[in-house]
């Protein structure tokens, strides 16, 4: 987060001074974008659809959950896993506050162990600054893409979440000391 942060305003002041970028989008190398809208891939397709007032787009993510205590190195978790804690702002309220508490295991007050909030691009315009690691801020308006999302694998293996999990300063209620 603390690196992220003023990349992502270098990024933007080296854009707003580029003629030939009208967009960012801010992603890592745990992120991969899956070609399931309408638009597949073709970012400058769903950018061309949008009304000339929107100027950032949340993309909302997905989180990859581990499927074995036992990790190869040498693999790829694109490749590994197949399960994802769908992103709580595309699930039913109700079903969400009956079923919550089964994602969370009584441990972790968080519906994910990273971050939920997505990921975004921004319209590159002269108002435009970095909010936080993974969002923009500017004037315009912002929309939640419905057809867009972003796979997060930010652990592989039950090992890589436990460790994860145990950097959490909190009680055995998961409540922070």
């Amino acid at each position: 987060f603390f690196r992220q942060t003023p990349l992502l305003e270098g990024a933007i002041e080296k854009a707003q001074t580029s003629a030939d970028v009208d967009w960012l989008i801010h992603f890592d190398a745990d992120d991969l974008i899956p070609p399931s809208s309408p638009h597949g891939l073709s970012f400058e397709s769903l950018f061309a659809s949008l009304p000339s007032n929107v100027g950032r787009v949340v993309m909302p993510n997905h989180e990859a959950v581990p499927e074995s205590a036992f990790e190869k190195e040498a693999c790829s978790p694109f490749r590994t896993v197949t399960l994802f804690r769908k992103n709580h702002r595309r699930v039913h309220p109700t079903v969400y506050r009956r079923f919550a508490h089964l994602a969370r295991r009584g441990v972790n007050l968080n519906y994910f162990l990273a971050y939920a909030n997505g990921k975004s691009a921004a319209r590159v315009t002269k108002s435009l600054r970095a909010n936080g690691a993974h969002r923009f801020k500017s004037p315009d308006v912002e929309i939640t893409c419905d057809e867009c999302a972003v796979l997060h694998y930010p652990f592989w293996s039950v090992r890589r979440a436990a460790a994860r999990l145990g950097r959490c300063d909190c009680d055995e209620k998961g409540e922070s000391t």
